[in-house]
C-alpha cells in the first residue's frame, strides 16, 4: 500500500514501512515517529548504503500508548560539502545574506 502525506492508516501491530531511497554517492536514512503535533521525533530505524528498496523499517505501536502518531522518512546523501565564506559588513547583499560571500580569487585593494 502506498501512502501519501495526507493518508492515515490504523496500525495496531508491527507495521513494515516500505520505500525506496538511493543516491549514487551513498545515502543515510532514518525513519522517525512522534505523537501527533509533538515537537520531538524518535528514531525507530536507520541505515546507510547506496540504495534501499523494500522494507526500510518496522514500526511497532504495541510498545507505545494508544494515540495518533506521525511517521517521517528523513534521508540525506553521503556527499560531503565544505564551504568557506567571508564576512564584510559593507556588503548589504552578499551570497548568503547581508555581508556573507563565497571567497573569490579576486583581490581588491581598498584605500583607507
Amino acid at each position: 500500500m502506498a501512502l501519501n502525506e495526507q493518508d492515515s492508516v490504523d496500525v495496531t501491530d508491527r507495521y513494515d514501512v516500505f520505500g525506496s531511497v538511493s543516491d549514487i554517492g551513498g545515502v543515510n536514512y532514518q525513519l522517525l515517529y512522534r505523537d501527533q503535533g509533538a515537537d520531538t521525533w524518535r528514531r525507530f530505524a536507520q541505515n546507510s548504503d547506496s540504495e534501499f528498496n523494500g522494507v526500510l523499517g518496522t514500526f511497532d505501536p504495541s510498545l507505545l500508548k494508544n494515540g495518533v502518531y506521525e511517521l517521517v522518512l528523513y534521508a540525506e546523501n553521503g556527499f560531503d560539502l565544505a564551504l568557506s565564506r567571508t564576512y564584510d559588513n559593507r556588503d548589504a547583499i552578499g551570497d548568503f545574506g547581508p555581508g556573507w560571500n563565497l571567497p573569490s580569487s579576486e583581490v581588491a585593494v581598498w584605500n583607507a
